[in-house]
């Protein structure tokens, strides 16, 4: 496998398990512009669905003008007699802008998308500056997965032009403003690039990081791509440490295939952001590494020297080890042990500061849960059976059964030599039913444990209505699951054309399930992933109760899209599907599109209930498009709600 592949996970943010659900209630803040270094008293009101909870939390994400990402925080509520929970918020002095959520702990009221949020001021009159710019940024897609909020362009636009009526200094704001103004349409190419000049001749202060982000980008956008590179490098070097050396270098990083460059990379990154948390997910990306240049026998030496090495790395280090070096099960052994042992001592992965405590948790127990579990199937390797065997059952404790089927396999066949066939026969029906029906190896494993508890006989006669009954158990936690992590947003009205320019309203999607895929002509995942749409489609349209609707959007301005498309569907004589226009890619702006390929799962009563991006393995896409489309067909999804 190549390097890139395996580390373009380092640049994907974290994102926590907790979800979102359908209540909404109310929250009130006061003052609703609270001051830096002020306490700002929330009271939430909860609506039916989460009345009687026994606990909820504030999650708070503080925005500071320098940096686009938030630091997230949990505050503990306490409920009054009337109902109402009540807490207070601590204004920190670099805080220009407060966004928010109630929680239970696992499902979220995060206010339909739209979140609560609050500017700060330095005075209780006028907000700071940067506040009302930061704002208009949360709207645009550009934030963490956990505080992602319900995209909105045109309120983006309008706070960037309030903040540059407050402070009609602020570079950041004079180029964000421009900037989507022209993506907007609101200003033609020639205005787009008078504007930019104006603003990259004026003065500003070197060693702002938002400003010098900001700088850059104006360039790139005026093509002068040789000052952008210089300005960037020579803030680079005089802050090594900073946001934009962290970005370059994890770019450099992503964008290679040389497995000897990443290891360098990775070492100046290492002593460059000590406490950057994406360093546990990069060490474990410089085993994959170290393996393609045959250093895997290095690696062990490689993390001690690493203060701090995390769990993680030593984790991928004993999986590479078992698959690629089968006479060193000893080391394997050793470093899934220490792996284990850094995981109980909390050293997972460093927690990033967009995530709360209470966020971080979650995710935290699923690293531990895979630590037990490499820790099992290296025990199993070795043939020391009662200890796989004890680690299994801490691996099932940690992560609550959720474990995959091949773990549960290995468990089942101890059990079964152990001739402990009731235990083997509960095991086995917990991993069919966690695994969503399992596995061949498992399923063969549970109807053995059956027969050994009744009777070949017995169990051969009942065995397929057994098994009905664990598929059918397995079918309903996962819809479970699914249905916790929907996003349960309403459609927000628009229309798309049809070839012939002939309009069609979003809004008349409801009452049958609908993909809808927002697509490129010049975007290469897209063109690869049109045959699988349209074997998809094939299979779907057929069946009279799904709407696939397929949108062209943001072609070059300069082109007729209807054009583009018209020659697209004339070399593609096959298609079974027609394919829509996004005039003046208006729809992508108003359902807050940042990439192509994007696709829409919405269900029958016309609400959004899942969001997906980008192309990269066909099975995935096809095996997500019919687990969402079949969850959003089924009737219990709709009990549910």
């Amino acid at each position: 496998m190549m390097v890139k592949a395996r580390i373009c996970a380092l640049l994907v943010v974290m994102c926590c398990s907790v979800v979102n659900a359908s209540a909404s209630g109310e929250l009130v803040m006061n003052p609703n512009l609270p001051m830096q270094l002020s306490t700002m008293k929330i009271s939430y009101k909860p609506d039916s669905a989460w009345q009687n909870l026994p606990q909820l939390y504030a999650f708070v994400y503080h925005f500071r003008e320098a940096n686009g990402d938030p630091i997230g925080e949990s505050i503990q509520l306490s409920r009054g007699a009337n109902g109402i929970w009540q807490g207070e918020v601590v204004v920190r002095q670099s805080d220009v802008f407060l966004m928010m959520k109630v929680s239970n702990g696992k499902r979220s009221d995060d206010n339909g998308g739209a979140y609560w949020e609050t500017l700060v001021s330095v005075d209780g009159v006028k907000p700071t500056h940067g506040a009302k710019l930061r704002a208009g940024i949360t709207y645009i897609g550009a934030l963490p997965e956990n505080c992602t909020r319900a995209a909105d362009f045109q309120k983006a636009l309008a706070l960037m032009k309030e903040e540059i009526q407050l402070y009609p200094d602020n570079i950041s704001a004079l180029i964000a403003e421009t900037s989507l103004s022209y993506e907007l349409k609101t200003i033609k190419s020639e205005e787009h690039q008078r504007r930019m000049k104006t603003i990259v001749a004026m003065p500003f202060d070197t060693t702002r990081e938002n400003d010098t982000r900001s700088m850059v980008r104006a360039l790139n956008a005026l093509g002068r791509a040789d000052e952008s590179k210089k300005l960037q490098a020579r803030y680079i070097d005089k802050f090594p440490s900073s946001g934009i050396a962290d970005e370059y270098v994890m770019w450099q990083m992503q964008n290679t295939t040389n497995p000897g460059f990443f290891l360098d990379k990775a070492r100046e990154y290492t002593k460059n952001f000590p406490s950057s948390a994406n360093l546990p997910m990069l060490h474990a990306n410089v085993i994959a590494a170290m393996k393609e240049t045959g250093q895997l026998r290095k690696a062990e030496a490689m993390l001690d020297s690493i203060p701090n090495a995390s769990a993680m790395a030593y984790n991928e280090l004993a999986k590479f080890t078992l698959r690629f070096d089968s006479t060193e099960k000893e080391s394997a052994l050793r470093y899934a042990k220490k792996a284990v042992d850094l995981a109980r001592q909390n050293r997972i992965l460093i927690r990033p500061a967009h995530l709360t405590d209470i966020e971080w948790q979650a995710n935290t127990a699923a690293t531990l849960g895979d630590c037990y579990n490499t820790l099992t199937s290296t025990y199993f390797e070795l043939k020391r059976n009662d200890e796989a065997l004890a680690t299994f059952y801490q691996a099932m404790s940690v992560t609550k059964g959720e474990l995959p089927s091949p773990t549960y396999a290995q468990a089942v066949m101890l059990l079964m030599q152990k001739k402990e066939f009731q235990e083997a026969l509960r095991i086995s029906s917990q991993g069919t039913i966690m695994n969503v029906g399992g596995d061949k190896v498992l399923t063969g494993w549970h109807r053995t444990a059956l027969d050994s508890v009744l009777g070949v006989s017995e169990a051969s006669a009942m065995y397929a209505d057994e098994r009905g009954k664990l598929v059918d158990s397995a079918q309903t936690l996962n819809l479970y699951r699914q249905f916790l992590q929907r996003l349960d947003r309403p459609l927000l009205g628009g229309k798309y054309y049809e070839l012939n320019r002939k309009p069609f309203d979003i809004d008349k999607l409801n009452g049958k399930v609908t993909f809808l895929l927002f697509w490129s002509s010049w975007a290469e995942p897209c063109q690869k992933m049109i045959p699988i749409v349209n074997a998809l489609f094939k299979k779907y349209a057929s069946s009279g109760v799904v709407n696939f609707v397929v949108i062209d959007t943001w072609e070059d301005r300069s082109s007729d899209r209807y054009k583009i498309v018209r020659d697209f569907m004339a070399k593609n004589k096959g298609l079974y599907f027609n394919m829509f226009i996004d005039d003046e890619d208006k729809l992508a702006q108003k359902y807050g599109i940042m990439g192509v390929p994007t696709r829409l799962y919405i269900d029958k009563l016309g609400r959004i209930q899942y969001k997906s991006t980008g192309f990269d393995d066909s099975a995935a896409f096809v095996e997500e498009v019919e687990s969402t489309m079949g969850l959003l067909l089924s009737d219990k999804f709709y009990y549910f709600q």
